[in-house]
């Protein structure tokens, strides 16, 4: 007798890189899990997500798995496996995406996963994607040096990857703050620096004179959606030619 799809679930491709490492979530037939939940990294490059697996009671049956919701677009179903084996769940198909998930622009997807046997008979399970921030590597600075007696602005960017491998890429959303300022000619912490709309701001107050400090250290700490990263940043003054600003004699 036809009975029909009675559970869908995904299960990690093992040996792609990125993507999280989970049990076997089944939705159907009296499951607890009313939702199929995947996380996967921010910044992966186009690769297979997920196996599909199905539970039938027709064994062996050919299947065909569809999408459908919002977000159905992002992804794409290959359904090459596609026939049940008689003895045990086998996959249905393979979940697919050709985005490089990006956790700024949209940090979660909805889509249904639909099963659909030869007969006609179909399941559907819910599903969302949530797309974990990539962690932030590292902090730099548009420029490490300004002339004396000028009021300097510096751009700060946190890069996930490493520019040894040439993957460094720019995260966006993120927030700065200064923990400490440490100029070196030795008197205590400074103040002369702060954020202003993002970026690293000299005081207009203050005189920036290489003969009095030349070099601050400030430690800075950036922060982006529940990733964080704390690092020192150089900052050096040049030394201009200056005007004779007196003569006298005796």
């Amino acid at each position: 007798m036809k009975k029909g799809i009675i559970f869908l679930a995904l299960f990690t491709l093992m040996g792609f890189q990125g993507f999280a490492q989970v049990d076997t979530t089944y939705v159907g037939n009296g499951s607890a899990n009313d939702t199929i939940r995947i996380s996967i990294n921010e910044g992966v490059p186009a690769a297979p997500i997920k196996s599909i697996y199905v539970k039938d009671q027709d064994r062996p049956d050919t299947l065909t798995i569809s999408l459908s919701g919002a977000d159905a677009a992002t992804f794409s179903i290959n359904n090459t496996p596609g026939i049940l084996s008689t003895t045990a769940d086998s996959i249905a198909g393979v979940l697919e995406s050709t985005n490089d998930f990006d956790a700024d622009a949209k940090d979660k997807y909805v889509v249904n996963l639909v099963a659909t046997d030869k007969g006609g008979l179909s399941f559907t399970a819910p599903t969302v994607v949530n797309v974990t921030p990539a962690a932030i590597d590292s902090i730099g600075l548009d420029v490490y040096t300004f002339s004396e007696n000028t009021t300097p602005t510096f751009t700060p960017t946190s890069y996930r990857g490493s520019g040894a491998s040439g993957n460094l890429v720019a995260l966006s959303g993120v927030t700065y703050t200064i923990n400490s300022i440490t100029p070196n000619n030795g008197v205590a912490a400074g103040t002369e620096f702060s954020i202003v709309s993002g970026k690293i701001e000299g005081d207009l107050s203050k005189t920036f004179d290489f003969e009095n400090v030349n070099e601050w250290v400030l430690n800075v700490t950036a922060t982006r959606k529940n990733k964080s990263l704390t690092q020192d940043l150089t900052i050096s003054v040049d030394d201009i030619n200056e005007i004779p600003f007196g003569i006298g004699v005796k």
